[in-house]
Formats: structure tokens, sequence, C-alpha cells
């Protein structure tokens, strides 16, 4: 009995030492923990932080750049309408011109004192009408197609200036961070596992981080559709 004392001291001395490491060692997991958490906190804080002033300097920047080229894109329009107005002046000379000729053949043709209305005479009257028809025809069709050409020639130029505020309102997006996939603050083990709070914390942080991907992708857009 003396003998088994000391041994049953030494046993449960043992135990303890075992129960202090590990308690030790559970409350230095516990410390790690929440300093891992209180980091990616204060990370996912600052990433939101800067999404948000990306967000609002973006929607800044392409308020002003959509004023710039929509004064662009009218002056375009303006200078549609005075060519317009130049074209259809030369088309209205033509076609007064080509009456003016016609007309003066009819006074010939009528006031000649020996002008005899014989069949071939009137022949040559139909011919010289259905001439003129054509030669009208022809000079409508020809201001028609040179108003479509400067028209698809300002399209074209719209085109180009439409493309080039869009590659500056990417580059400035990128420039902000908005195309890239934003920032994924998983927890990682510690202690060789998550803990339950630290999968739950993995799971919205997956979520969240696609909700903001799609939201920037709409940001982005907004450009182009508005």
């Amino acid at each position: 009995m003396k003998n088994a004392l000391p041994l049953l001291l030494f046993v449960l001395g043992f135990v303890l030492s075992i129960n202090l490491v590990e308690a030790k060692e559970d409350k230095e997991l516990r410390q790690q923990r929440q300093a891992a958490q209180k980091e990616r906190q204060e990370l996912k804080n600052e990433r939101n932080r800067e999404i948000a002033d990306a967000t609002r300097s973006f929607r800044e920047f392409t308020a002003n750049l959509k004023k710039e080229y929509q004064g662009r894109l009218k002056d375009l329009d303006l200078d549609f309408e005075l060519k317009q107005v130049e074209l259809e002046a030369e088309r209205e000379a033509k076609i007064a011109n080509a009456e003016a000729e016609y007309q003066k053949k009819l006074t010939g043709l009528f006031l000649s004192p020996d002008r005899q209305w014989t069949p071939e005479a009137l022949k040559v009257l139909e011919k010289d009408a259905k001439a003129y028809s054509d030669q009208l025809f022809r000079l409508k069709k020809e201001a028609a197609e040179i108003a479509h050409k400067e028209k698809m020639a300002i399209e074209d130029q719209k085109h180009v200036l439409l493309k080039e505020m869009d590659s500056k309102a990417m580059d400035h997006a990128a420039s902000l961070g908005l195309t890239k996939d934003p920032q994924l603050l998983l927890a990682t083990p510690i202690g060789g596992q998550l803990t339950r709070q630290e999968e739950q914390w993995n799971e919205r942080e997956q979520k969240e981080t696609e909700t903001i991907r799609t939201r920037n992708l709409q940001t982005v857009s907004e450009v182009r559709n508005g």
C-alpha cells in the first residue's frame, strides 16, 4: 500500500501535466485562430472599401467620359446635317439645270416656224422626254448614293469614337482593379483542421466574392449599355 501511493501520485501528476500542456496548446490555438480571424476581417473591410472607392471613381470617370464623347457625337451629327443641306442644294441645282435645258429644247421645238408635227417628230419629242426623265432619275439616284455614303462615313466615325470611349473606360476600370477577380480571403487550417466557424467563413467568402465579381462586371458594363 505504501508503495502504491507514490505511484498513484506520480500518475496523477503526469496526467495533470498532460492536461496543462493540452490546455496551454488549446489556448494558443484559440489565440492564433482569433488573430487570424481578426486579420481576415480587417483585410475584408479594406477590400470592400477599395472596391467601393474604385466603383465611385469609375462612375465619376465614365460620367465625364460620356459627356465628352456625347458632345463629339453631336458634332458629327451637326456636320452631317450641314452636309445634307449642301448635298440637297447641289442636287436641286443639277435638277434645275437639267429642267432648264429640257425646257429650252421644248421651247425651241414649239416656237420653230417650220416645225411640222409628223410621227417622226413626235417620236423625237417622246424620246427627249424619256431622256429627260431618265436624267432626273439618275441625278436623284446619284444624290441618294452620295448622301448614303456620307451617312455611312459618319456612322463609321461614330463607331470609332464609341470604341475609343469604351477602350478608355476599360483601361480605367482595369487600373482600378474592377476587371480582375476580387481577393479571396479564405481561412486556412490552424492546428490541422478548420473549425466550424472557419468553414462557415469560407462558405460566405466564396459567395461574397462571386457577388462582388458580378457587381463589378455590371458596373463596368454600364459604360457600354448606358
